[in-house]
């Protein structure tokens, strides 16, 4: 975070695949507290939740699974990066999917609304001392790899595997910030 008077924290909103789903906050906030341009992502429902900065708002329509903010694209702000469940233009299967969202003079907009990387995703999760997304996936095999992926002018882009062919669990305690039951 920078330049904010708080410390900064990230939420784990759900995790379900393969493992216990954890309950979901009313409203989670990440980046700082009240007044320092913290992202505050408030869970209306099921399938609504509003990310919100200062007085502006971004609505999200879609099962919110992860709200993390982290300095995604080294611009020196902080960037909401919000797991979301919904299809795409692209991919019509409802799947997880990872959203980065900026803070521009004040207001929340999309700075990447990924379909998918490369392989469906199971949780993320910013590692900031090495400036990567670190991407649990789903292997064709059924089990899961870690990934990291770095932002590269428009998107992500893969820089390597962390580890292959893990369970689930295992996989979540690698990628951090995740524990298994």
């Amino acid at each position: 975070m920078h330049g904010c008077c708080c410390a900064p924290w990230a939420v784990l909103l759900s995790v379900t695949v393969g493992l216990a789903a954890r309950a979901v906050p009313a409203v989670a906030q990440a980046g700082g507290g009240p007044g320092c341009g913290s992202f505050v992502m408030e869970r209306v429902s099921d399938t609504l939740s509003v990310l919100r900065i200062g007085g502006s708002k971004w609505e999200l329509p879609w099962p919110v699974y992860r709200f993390q903010v982290a300095d995604v694209n080294g611009d020196g702000s902080d960037d909401a990066i919000v797991g979301v469940e919904k299809s795409t233009r692209y991919d019509p299967v409802v799947r997880r999917r990872v959203f980065v969202y900026k803070n521009y003079r004040g207001h929340v907009r999309p700075l990447w609304l990924g379909s998918r990387l490369g392989r469906p995703v199971v949780d993320f999760s910013f590692v900031p001392s090495e400036g990567v997304l670190r991407v649990v996936e789903s292997e064709r095999s059924g089990r899961c790899l870690v990934a990291d992926y770095r932002w590269r002018s428009f998107g992500m882009e893969f820089v390597r595997y962390v580890a292959r062919e893990r369970e689930a669990g295992e996989a979540l305690r690698i990628m951090g910030g995740a524990s298994a039951p």
